[in-house]
């Protein structure tokens, strides 16, 4: 889904402040939340654990210790600033990865470039 999405939001993070920000992204962070937390409701039923209170728990301890992709996804969904910079950054790696690995192949390998 980022993959996708992040095409509309700018290269640059650092727009964050001065820029005006399009409906389209506030409507984009709600659609990424959602999305998250059926994954997260389905990961922690799974495991039978409880959902209260989970994202926010999760948020506070991992805002500032942990340098993870899958850790600053999980903090994007709380945090629109924090979703509006993950998003520039995933435009970032994907315009690189086509300028990089597509471009000198007639097919593209999804699971090398999505690791």
């Amino acid at each position: 889904w980022s993959w996708d999405v992040c095409m509309e939001f700018p290269r640059d993070g650092s727009l964050l402040t001065t820029m005006e920000h399009s409906l389209r992204y506030t409507e984009a962070h709600q659609e990424y939340r959602q999305l998250f937390e059926a994954r997260a409701e389905q990961y922690l039923q799974y495991f039978g654990l409880e959902l209260d209170n989970f994202l926010q728990m999760a948020v506070d301890y991992l805002s500032g210790a942990v340098d993870d992709d899958v850790f600053e996804g999980l903090v994007a969904s709380e945090s629109y600033s924090t979703f509006f910079i993950y998003m520039c950054s995933v435009r970032r790696r994907r315009e690189w990865a086509e300028r990089t690995m597509c471009s000198a192949m007639d097919e593209i390998d999804w699971s090398e470039l999505m690791r």
